[in-house]
């Protein structure tokens, strides 16, 4: 679960470049909706999922929701072990980290980059 779209695609550039594999889990933009109506109704039309993971944004407002969230779906029964929460690992979201990542390999011409893929 991301905050937006660019976050979402964002992450999965990151997962190619670093050849995990990056369409091998749905990804949802939650574009601003603050309810879990929408993730409980994807679990249940989706019974195949077995997680739920929160990549929000890096600041208070996005790490407040992610709680929200986790509460709210423990509350209606979601098993602990199928939630997760996981924080960018710099800046303020997926998006702007992979800005960076891609900035070090401009530095760094030997990792890999998508303009040769």
């Amino acid at each position: 679960m991301f905050e937006s779209a660019i976050d979402a695609m964002s992450h999965a550039t990151l997962q190619k470049l670093v050849g995990a594999p990056w369409d091998g889990c749905v990804r949802v933009a939650m574009g601003g909706n603050n309810s879990v109506a929408p993730i409980r109704r994807i679990l249940k039309e989706y019974p195949s999922l077995r997680k739920v993971t929160f990549c929000l944004d890096n600041d208070a407002a996005g790490q407040k929701q992610c709680a929200s969230y986790l509460a709210a779906l423990r509350e209606a029964g979601v098993p602990e072990d199928c939630l997760d929460a996981r924080s960018v690992p710099c800046g303020k979201d997926w998006n702007e980290y992979l800005q960076h990542w891609r900035a070090v390999v401009r530095r760094h011409s030997e990792l890999p980059t998508t303009e040769t893929d």
